[in-house]
Protein backbone atom coordinates (compact mmCIF):
# COMPACT_ATOMS: atom_id res chain seq x y z
CA UNK A 1 0.00 0.00 0.00
CA UNK A 2 1.26 3.43 -0.89
CA UNK A 3 1.33 5.73 2.17
CA UNK A 4 -0.26 8.50 0.13
CA UNK A 5 -3.46 6.50 -0.34
CA UNK A 6 -6.39 7.77 1.68
CA UNK A 7 -7.19 5.41 4.57
CA UNK A 8 -9.66 7.59 6.48
CA UNK A 9 -12.10 10.41 5.86
CA UNK A 10 -10.89 12.21 9.00
CA UNK A 11 -7.58 13.99 8.18
CA UNK A 12 -6.42 13.61 11.80
CA UNK A 13 -7.03 9.86 11.76
CA UNK A 14 -5.23 9.71 8.41
CA UNK A 15 -2.18 11.23 10.16
CA UNK A 16 -2.29 8.49 12.82
CA UNK A 17 -2.43 5.79 10.14
CA UNK A 18 0.45 7.36 8.25
CA UNK A 19 2.53 7.62 11.44
CA UNK A 20 1.95 3.94 12.17
CA UNK A 21 2.81 2.95 8.59
CA UNK A 22 5.98 5.04 8.71
CA UNK A 23 6.91 3.42 12.03
CA UNK A 24 6.31 -0.02 10.49
CA UNK A 25 8.79 0.79 7.72
CA UNK A 26 11.38 1.78 10.33
CA UNK A 27 10.61 -1.36 12.37
CA UNK A 28 11.10 -3.58 9.32
CA UNK A 29 14.54 -2.09 8.69
CA UNK A 30 15.45 -2.28 12.36
CA UNK A 31 14.57 -5.99 12.54
CA UNK A 32 16.29 -6.76 9.25
CA UNK A 33 19.61 -5.16 10.20
CA UNK A 34 19.87 -5.68 13.98
CA UNK A 35 20.24 -8.68 16.24
CA UNK A 36 17.96 -8.88 19.28
CA UNK A 37 19.62 -9.18 22.69
CA UNK A 38 18.00 -9.93 26.01
CA UNK A 39 18.47 -7.14 28.51
CA UNK A 40 18.24 -7.37 32.28
CA UNK A 41 14.82 -5.73 32.38
CA UNK A 42 11.32 -7.12 32.44
CA UNK A 43 8.23 -5.22 31.44
CA UNK A 44 5.41 -4.67 33.93
CA UNK A 45 3.87 -7.99 32.91
CA UNK A 46 7.02 -9.90 33.89
CA UNK A 47 8.19 -10.64 30.33
CA UNK A 48 11.94 -10.46 29.75
CA UNK A 49 12.57 -7.62 27.36
CA UNK A 50 14.74 -7.66 24.31
CA UNK A 51 16.64 -4.51 23.49
CA UNK A 52 14.65 -4.61 20.26
CA UNK A 53 11.34 -4.41 22.21
CA UNK A 54 12.50 -1.18 23.84
CA UNK A 55 13.92 0.29 20.63
CA UNK A 56 10.81 -0.46 18.58
CA UNK A 57 8.63 0.90 21.38
CA UNK A 58 10.53 4.20 21.05
CA UNK A 59 10.14 4.22 17.25
CA UNK A 60 6.37 4.00 17.59
CA UNK A 61 6.09 6.54 20.41
CA UNK A 62 8.22 9.00 18.40
CA UNK A 63 6.07 8.53 15.28
CA UNK A 64 2.84 9.03 17.24
CA UNK A 65 4.19 12.14 18.92
CA UNK A 66 5.50 13.59 15.66
CA UNK A 67 2.15 13.18 13.87
CA UNK A 68 0.72 15.79 16.28
CA UNK A 69 -2.79 14.37 16.66
CA UNK A 70 -2.35 11.68 19.32
CA UNK A 71 -3.28 12.87 22.81
CA UNK A 72 -1.72 9.94 24.65
CA UNK A 73 -0.39 6.42 24.11
CA UNK A 74 0.49 3.30 26.09
CA UNK A 75 2.29 0.11 25.14
CA UNK A 76 3.14 -3.31 26.49
CA UNK A 77 6.55 -1.91 27.42
CA UNK A 78 5.09 1.29 28.98
CA UNK A 79 1.51 0.48 30.07
CA UNK A 80 0.88 3.83 31.79
CA UNK A 81 -0.72 6.39 29.53
CA UNK A 82 1.91 8.85 28.28
CA UNK A 83 0.65 12.24 27.11
CA UNK A 84 2.03 13.17 23.68
CA UNK A 85 0.02 16.19 22.51
CA UNK A 86 -2.40 18.25 24.60
CA UNK A 87 -4.48 19.06 21.51
CA UNK A 88 -4.52 15.47 20.24
CA UNK A 89 -7.75 13.71 19.31
CA UNK A 90 -6.79 10.06 19.85
CA UNK A 91 -5.54 7.49 22.33
CA UNK A 92 -3.31 4.77 20.91
CA UNK A 93 -2.29 1.51 22.56
CA UNK A 94 0.12 -0.99 21.06
CA UNK A 95 2.31 -4.02 21.46
CA UNK A 96 5.45 -2.92 19.64
CA UNK A 97 6.79 -6.37 18.83
CA UNK A 98 4.31 -9.15 19.52
CA UNK A 99 6.10 -12.50 19.41
CA UNK A 100 9.53 -11.04 20.15
CA UNK A 101 10.33 -14.03 22.40
CA UNK A 102 10.33 -16.27 19.30
CA UNK A 103 12.08 -13.86 16.94
CA UNK A 104 15.18 -16.09 16.76
CA UNK A 105 13.14 -18.98 15.33
CA UNK A 106 11.92 -16.94 12.33
CA UNK A 107 8.27 -17.38 13.32
CA UNK A 108 5.71 -14.65 12.75
CA UNK A 109 6.06 -11.44 14.72
CA UNK A 110 4.12 -8.23 14.39
CA UNK A 111 2.90 -4.97 15.84
CA UNK A 112 -0.60 -4.68 17.26
CA UNK A 113 -2.24 -1.25 17.45
CA UNK A 114 -5.55 0.05 18.80
CA UNK A 115 -6.80 3.59 18.14
CA UNK A 116 -9.58 5.35 20.09
CA UNK A 117 -11.06 8.82 19.84
CA UNK A 118 -10.43 10.99 22.88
Amino acid sequence: MNCTEKLAEDPALQKVYEAILDACEQITLHIRYNTPNKIQNANEFGDTQLDMDVQIDSIIFDALKDCGVVYAAASEEKPQLIKLNEEGKFFVTFDPLDGSSIIDSNNAIGTIVGIWRK
